[in-house]
């Protein structure tokens, strides 16, 4: 029991942190030349935005998001409320996170010029020592848009259950089914009725007597010598009316 219990924790440790993403590639930013400077009026202002919201129960340290090249304004970080303290080193082009606690959020804003924002490309987001991955996204996603994934996923989940059917009624016409090779090897030069295979456990008198044909037959179909022998044998065959 405990060793049980040991290894679902195992399990519960190595699944990775659910974290919902957000990336929004560079964008034109409609700004009035009111509320510009004028030696700024001129200049077209591009915006892009990654976004991190902690949904696992594990505080996530050593957040760091690399951006391709360090642009003209430094990225800007905007914690929805939390605490949340924050380096920018422009030498390495990234931004670093100390630790987002559980159910934090943040998002950094990333200012562009217009050559900056042709060659800008989506930053890498770097937990503790690991890139962020596919599954930590997934999970984030599942966690924070439930109903969605849900539509995702029972469209899935139908088509791999009707593969499921098809292959399982394939399978029982199939050459495949053991059933199916000792009908075919017994029924070689017989007709007449319809051949059935029957398993160990199903085979009694009762069900012999449904054989239409001579009790030699029934020997000859299954191969055996006796009657005693069909006890024997792992599928019996036996031919029934039409």
């Amino acid at each position: 029991m405990l060793e049980t219990i040991s290894v679902a924790l195992d399990i519960g440790e190595k699944t990775p942190p659910a974290i919902d993403y957000f990336y929004m590639p560079p964008r034109p930013q409609w700004v009035p030349d009111l509320a510009l400077k004028k030696a700024h009026q001129n200049r077209g202002f591009w915006l892009s935005v990654v976004g991190l919201h902690n949904l696992s129960a594990k505080v996530l340290s050593s957040i760091r998001i690399k951006l391709p090249f360090a642009p003209g304004y430094e990225p800007v970080l905007d914690s929805a409320g939390a605490a949340i303290e924050a380096k920018y080193d422009i030498q390495t082009h990234e931004l670093q996170i100390p630790r987002l606690d559980p159910g934090e959020k943040l998002y950094v804003a990333i200012f562009l010029s217009s050559p900056e924002a042709d060659r800008f490309q989506e930053p890498r987001v770097i937990v503790g020592d690991r890139l962020l991955s596919r599954g930590m996204r997934t999970v984030g996603f599942f966690k924070s848009r439930p109903k969605e994934a849900l539509l995702l996923v029972v469209p899935l989940l139908l088509a791999l259950a009707a593969l499921g059917v098809v292959g399982y009624i394939t399978y029982q016409v199939s050459p495949f089914n053991p059933k199916v090779k000792a009908v075919e090897a017994a029924m070689a030069g017989y007709s007449g009725c319809i051949p059935s295979a029957y398993e160990k456990t199903e085979v009694n008198e009762t069900l012999l007597a449904k054989h239409k044909l001579s009790e030699q037959s029934l020997l000859q179909l299954n191969h055996v010598v006796t009657r005693k022998d069909l006890f024997d044998k792992d599928l019996v065959v036996i031919c029934e009316d039409r």
